[in-house]
């Protein structure tokens, strides 16, 4: 937080995360990546997709369906096709406006996510049931503040005691020890 300070001249605050509240109504019921308009970005886009949902898919085994939670589901990219393939999915987000989103999407396609609005400590403290098979963190781990504390909470509250956390595009360190 004393490198934010120094880098951009003013501590953080939460606002700096609610995107929703940043872009039209129309951009934002349009959603990311077609917000881009660029056919370069959202078929790469669609190719990450695509390899997430097959990692994911390898954890799968003999399950009908995985209990599958998302931190920082935001545009709802992986949440929805998860949710659409079967799967049961609940998203954590800290942008109310996402959340809601989610809820619509989810709706129209068919299917249905669970969501818990607020941080990603917080949401992982307060879950008991230590029933997920997957936490999901697709470009969103590095907004975490206490990322030692979340993966105590998800390995002690939130998996189930063979599940698996995936880190899709996200800028981890070689030697993260975990």
């Amino acid at each position: 937080l004393e490198l934010y300070k120094k880098l951009s001249g003013e501590g953080y605050i939460v606002a700096n995360e609610l995107t929703s509240a940043k872009l039209s109504p129309e951009q934002f019921e349009l959603g990311y990546p077609w917000t881009s308009r660029n056919l370069g970005v959202i078929s790469g886009h669609f190719g990450k997709v695509a390899q997430a949902l097959t990692a994911i898919g390898a954890r799968q085994g003999n399950k009908d369906k995985l209990d599958v939670i998302e931190f920082g589901a935001g545009w709802g990219e992986l949440a929805i096709p998860l949710a659409k393939s079967g799967q049961m999915v609940t998203c954590v987000d800290i942008d109310e406006g996402f959340v809601a989103r989610l809820h619509r999407i989810a709706s129209r396609e068919g299917c249905e996510v669970a969501t818990i609005t607020g941080d990603f400590v917080a949401a992982a403290e307060s879950i008991d049931s230590r029933s997920f098979d997957c936490a999901i963190f697709q470009s969103s781990f590095h907004h975490c503040l206490e990322f030692s504390r979340l993966l105590s909470a998800i390995k002690t509250n939130v998996l189930n005691e063979n599940g698996a956390i995936f880190f899709l595009a996200e800028p981890i360190f070689r030697n993260y020890p975990f």
